[in-house]
């Protein structure tokens, strides 16, 4: 054998090395599970619909506070929420998700909020995960910044999540602006007034994140 075609065998069996490496690594990143995600499934099912049960009630509390004049406040935890969604949504609202995305959880950490979901579509298997911070910046605007999403460890483009967004609230004709914080992309939301002619008009004032639960809190008016 020549010393020409050794070399160019150890580049070509380097080259495939590198490359069968490269491979596996984005396998296993691919497959990783966020920690949160693996000890919000295994929670028990008993203790899953005792949370549900909590979000519920609050949630009406929220619906009937919003409908009386003076300032209101509502706080939901992180199991709570992730309570709902293992057990009232998958019962009562199994439509809201695509079928193939499957058991949606929460994290809350201080400023922001982190939701991965089960995706399998296919020969794909992973789970899904979006951080994003919210906060009011002037009543009645909700911002939401995308900080990352990720399959696994990988992270991901997020050009179709932004057109999904901007879909969403067309169809849903919510006032969608975009605007850029630090590089990243954040979503302005414009909340519309309910008209149900009561002369009610509801202002949400603030969203606060910390210590696994979010605090929403605003005022409700009468206007003559």
């Amino acid at each position: 054998m020549s010393r020409k075609l050794r070399l160019t065998l150890k580049i070509t069996g380097g080259f495939f090395a590198a490359m069968l490496f490269l491979l596996l690594g984005a396998y296993w990143a691919l497959r990783h599970v966020p920690r949160f995600y693996r000890e919000a499934l295994a929670v028990e099912a008993e203790t899953q619909t005792r949370a549900s049960d909590e979000m519920l009630e609050r949630a009406c509390t929220l619906q009937n506070n919003l409908r009386k004049p003076g300032k209101w406040s509502v706080r939901f935890t992180a199991a709570q929420i992730n309570g709902w969604l293992a057990v009232d949504r998958e019962k009562n609202h199994p439509g809201l998700l695509p079928p193939f995305f499957t058991d949606p959880r929460v994290a809350i950490e201080s400023g922001r909020i982190t939701s991965a979901c089960r995706y399998e579509e296919g020969m794909i298997s992973t789970v899904l995960s979006l951080t994003v911070e919210p906060y009011v910046p002037e009543k009645n605007v909700i911002a939401v910044r995308l900080v990352s999403a990720r399959a696994g460890r990988l992270p991901l483009p997020l050009g179709r999540l932004l057109d999904g967004l901007s879909d969403t609230a067309k169809n849903a004709e919510l006032n969608l602006q975009w605007q850029q914080a630090g590089g990243d992309p954040v979503a302005l939301f414009t909340l519309p007034q309910p008209d149900d002619g009561d002369g009610l008009s509801v202002t949400i004032e603030n969203i606060r994140l910390d210590n696994g639960e979010i605090v929403v809190s605003g005022v409700t008016e009468r206007h003559p």
